[in-house]
């Protein structure tokens, strides 16, 4: 394998760890979000009794 092989193969895998955790963060933002708009609703049914 040569230099220019192994350094394409760190950017590839690099690109993928990067994706990796860009999709992670996607998935926490809206699973926070999501509890955030439940409590919101929750609020506002306990501002209705």
């Amino acid at each position: 394998m040569s230099v220019a092989d192994a350094l394409m193969l760190m950017l590839i895998f690099g690109g993928f760890i990067l994706s990796l955790i860009a999709l992670i963060i996607t998935i926490v933002v809206a699973i926070i979000d999501n509890q955030t708009d439940r409590h919101s609703t929750f609020d506002e049914f306990d501002g209705l009794n």
